[in-house]
């Protein structure tokens, strides 16, 4: 059906295309024609008639002058004499003038040859004037009687008939054109009545076959195609459309084909839609006993879940207690340590307390042997003053005081040695000490490292169980966040299947509108 709409919408536009195309060619003829019948108009009512009105006018000039030269004759009074000739000059400008408005109007070789005509004739008339109003104004009258009967009458007369000749043909001129408005008429109504009758024949034939392509497109009349449609619309499909004999491609075969279709799909529809509706039952009742399976599950996992953390808790606790065990264990191994390092720094000082103490009393022994050989030398100073007589007393006196001070630094280096050797007795008892306390001290420190590795693997053994029960609780947790989104996913399919069940219901009332036939429903 697409495809012949298609058709007939080409044919719709090539047969108003065609119409179109006649009254545009009418309406150009009428236009052209009509600019034709405008312009002989225009050149009959702004050319050929004012040049007929301007000869028209020069000759009642010529006329009139002539009628005032011959007052000018009658009389003899000098005033109605110099009115006349005022008139004459009168009459001439303005013949002059109607001249010159033909000698720009007219522009063809013909028009202007009988023009020059008529300017000569109106010239020699003039001359002619001038040479009568000459013989008069000089009391010449009888010779001027004369010279107007031979001369002047004879140039008016050929002057009036170039003028006569100039208006015969601008008015034979002004026929033609007439003449030829006349036949464009004819022949423009001839051609429009022409083509007017083409324009109705088209449309006539263009008609003709339109309506035969809309009522083999259509198969019928449209209202039998608006009423079969109404029908369908109201959910009445038991209605047959009469078809023509042959027809195998109309619009009213494909909607029977398609009220044919229509009965055997709500018939489905219609069988389906109880199917569903059984089924959307048993979905409903399955998944209320799949609901509490998976509440109970969800509760069993969930006081899985509070024992897991319970576990993981105490198991925490206990990773906390063996970390601060081997904390305080490293902390003692690192006083041990320090302890050991200070021992071994005082055993270093009291060895080093005990080298000085040797060099003092080796200092001491010295000071005591400078003492003595003082205490000599002051004797024997002694003795030569006392050989010396009274002349060294003085120095006998001096040699007194230093063998007292020689005895008294004998004496305090003795009183040092004995203080520096018992100094030295104790720095050796207090270095066996040390020295004891020190292999104390290493085993302390031993020990302490080998409690900080017992420490060390409890607290990782620890870590990894806590890892372990972590990793189990962090399972069990997805494991009751699955269970609780299956929970949530089974009401949601028990609403789906609840929802499934309304619409099934809902469909089935929708389908039970439509009216079938009883073989479209057994099929």
């Amino acid at each position: 059906m697409k495809t012949a709409r298609i058709k007939v919408a080409n044919l719709l536009i090539t047969g108003f295309g065609l119409i179109c195309l006649f009254l545009a060619a009418v309406i150009a003829l009428g236009l052209t024609e009509q600019a034709k019948l405008n312009a002989a108009t225009a050149t009959i009512a702004d050319d050929r008639w004012p040049k007929i009105e301007l000869a028209t006018d020069l000759r009642l000039r010529v006329t009139d002058i002539a009628v005032s030269l011959r007052n000018l004759m009658l009389t003899t009074d000098p005033a109605v004499r110099a009115h006349q000739l005022d008139s004459i000059e009168g009459y001439r400008r303005d013949a002059e003038a109607r001249l010159a408005e033909l000698d720009r109007r007219v522009v063809t070789p013909n028009g202007r040859a009988a023009l020059d005509k008529v300017r000569t004739a109106y010239q020699d008339y003039t001359a002619g004037q001038q040479k009568l109003i000459a013989l008069v104004q000089a009391g010449r009258d009888a010779e001027a009687r004369d010279y107007l009967n031979a001369h002047v009458k004879p140039m008016l007369q050929a002057c009036r008939e170039t003028l006569a000749a100039q208006i015969g043909n601008e008015v034979s001129l002004m026929r033609e054109a007439r003449e030829q408005a006349a036949h464009a008429y004819a022949a423009t109504r001839i051609k429009m009545l022409a083509l007017g009758a083409a324009a109705m024949l088209v449309s006539m034939g263009v008609a003709g076959v339109i309506i035969r392509r809309l009522r083999r497109d259509l198969g019928g009349e449209p209202d039998q195609a608006a009423r079969t449609a109404a029908c369908i619309a109201d959910g009445d499909l038991t209605r047959a459309i009469t078809l023509r004999d042959g027809d195998r491609s109309s619009m009213l075969y494909e909607m029977e084909h398609m009220r044919d279709n229509l009965g055997k799909l709500v018939a489905q529809v219609r069988s389906d839609t109880e199917m569903i509706a059984a089924a959307s039952t048993q979905i409903a009742s399955g998944n209320l006993d799949l609901s509490a399976r998976t509440e109970q599950q969800a509760s069993s996992l969930q006081e899985t879940a509070a024992a897991m953390e319970e576990l993981t808790t105490t198991v925490q606790q206990n990773a906390d207690h063996a970390a601060r065990a081997n904390g305080l264990a490293q902390r003692a191994s690192s006083v041990a340590g320090k302890g050991g390092h200070a021992v071994a720094a005082v055993t270093e000082r009291m060895d080093s307390i005990r080298s000085s103490a040797s060099q003092m009393a080796d200092i001491i022994g010295l000071i005591d042997g400078i003492a003595f050989q003082t205490n000599i030398l002051a004797l024997n100073a002694a003795v030569e003053a006392a050989r010396a007589g009274e002349a060294g007393r003085g120095f006998a006196v001096v040699a007194g005081e230093v063998r007292q001070l020689a005895h008294r630094s004998a004496d305090a280096a003795r009183d040092i040695g004995a203080l520096i050797k018992t100094a030295v007795e104790q720095a050796g008892a207090g270095d066996q000490q040390v020295r004891a306390a020190a292999e104390a001290m290493q085993d302390i420190v031993e020990s302490v490292a080998s409690v900080e590795q017992i420490m060390a693997q409890i607290k990782h053994a620890s870590a990894e169980q806590h890892a372990g029960i972590l990793a189990c609780s962090q399972a069990i947790v997805q494991m009751d966040h699955g269970t609780q989104q299956n929970a949530a996913l089974v009401e949601q399919v028990a609403a789906a299947a609840h929802a499934l069940q309304e619409q099934s219901g809902q469909l089935e009332d929708a389908v039970s509108r439509f009216k079938i036939a009883e073989t479209a429903v057994r099929a």
